[in-house]
């Protein structure tokens, strides 16, 4: 992996996550849950869901929900699919070129 998609994929990822967090406590999901489905710790996700992440993280978020790129992912755990798969699609949809460059504009 090159230089820029690493870049990018460190900016994306936790956008994904952010907004797929977020569906899922709005779904009614509790912090516990939503970290074993994403195999991310509870206090990241709480991290997550209080806001309490940088700027960039927060323009990747809005750039993640205007491509509607977590709505995939969020239908994935609903449907009790693992963090292993939940991660493997987290990691097609961010290697899309069109994701890499934008990201590359905030990072």
């Amino acid at each position: 992996m090159d230089l820029n998609c690493e870049r990018a994929m460190g900016i994306i990822i936790p956008a994904i996550r952010i907004s797929v967090s977020k569906r899922l406590k709005r779904d009614g999901m509790t912090q516990a849950e939503i970290s074993a489905k994403l195999g991310i710790r509870q206090a990241t996700v709480s991290k997550y869901l209080t806001g309490k992440y940088s700027k960039k993280l927060k323009l990747a978020e809005r750039l993640v929900d205007s491509k509607r790129i977590s709505d995939s992912i969020t239908k994935l755990v609903l449907k009790g699919k693992g963090a292993s798969a939940v991660s493997d699609a987290m990691d097609s949809v961010a290697f899309k070129k069109d994701v890499v460059a934008a990201a590359l504009k905030i990072s």
